[in-house]
């Protein structure tokens, strides 16, 4: 994970077994990663393929979510929320 002044960027990546992303629907998995990006406004990739990993990057731009500095958005979208 990085931060700037304007931009938090994440890359999760694994060597794992890989899967189609066009065709996985079951469980909430990705379309909650893709919910919670998209609540602050920011953008999603996911890149895998059966055999071969996944890789998923997001990037939100501070500027996107009003009132959101990096750790907030951070913790959005990561869902590690303070105890």
């Amino acid at each position: 994970m990085t931060s700037s002044d304007t931009v938090l960027r994440a890359t999760i990546s694994d060597d794992g077994c890989g899967f189609e992303p066009a065709t996985a629907t079951s469980g909430y998995g990705l379309a909650g990663m893709r919910a919670r990006v998209s609540k602050v406004g920011g953008t999603i990739r996911i890149r895998s393929a059966p055999g071969a990993g996944t890789d998923v990057a997001h990037r939100v731009a501070h500027a996107e979510a009003p009132g959101k500095g990096p750790e907030s958005i951070r913790r959005m979208v990561t869902r590690e929320f303070p105890t």
